[in-house]
């Protein structure tokens, strides 16, 4: 597979947004598996979040490792990954990942417009700037793992907003 950056990234101040056009049937098969055998954890959210997942999920973790390739210009790296559901009032609380890590959000199923990842500024007293990106189907994100960002609820009790999320680290 090979991905053109010039014609599929958008670059904002935050975060590079990519689409996956690959098929989704395989990764809804992989998250049902997934969610039937993991109970989850709690580190940021109010909603399930995967363990750490070291199986499955082939198509959308070759598309990652494609984009890593580019955005890391060939360098090695690993990928940790693990998979968001949030209902509609789930959300995730203001947070980082791993410092030397690109992070990525892939939006598997969106329930509305109303629960964006909002990127803050790493010290918000001081600037209390936000961007917040509202995500579609398929959408691919990528980020410095030391962008603050959180993701609000839409309030719906009825919506679900499936997502895969990934700590991308280089090797030294």
């Amino acid at each position: 597979m090979t991905i053109n950056f010039e014609e599929v990234i958008t670059h904002k101040q935050n975060y590079f947004k990519t689409r996956f056009e690959g098929d989704t049937s395989s990764i809804t098969k992989d998250i049902k598996l997934l969610t039937q055998y993991d109970v989850g954890r709690s580190k940021s959210n109010t909603g399930y979040q995967s363990n750490f997942v070291d199986y499955g999920f082939k198509e959308i973790l070759i598309f990652i490792e494609e984009c890593s390739k580019i955005l890391l210009e060939g360098n090695s790296f690993k990928i940790d990954f693990w998979v968001n559901i949030n209902r509609g009032t789930d959300f995730n609380y203001s947070h980082i990942h791993d410092k030397n890590t690109i992070s990525a959000v892939y939006y598997h199923k969106v329930c509305c417009d109303k629960a964006p990842i909002v990127f803050e500024h790493l010290v918000p007293t001081i600037i209390n700037k936000k961007v917040p990106f509202i995500p579609q189907d398929k959408d691919v994100i990528f980020f410095d793992g030391l962008s603050p960002h959180k993701v609000l609820a839409c309030g719906n009790k009825n919506h679900k907003r499936i997502s895969i999320a990934f700590n991308i680290v280089p090797h030294k």
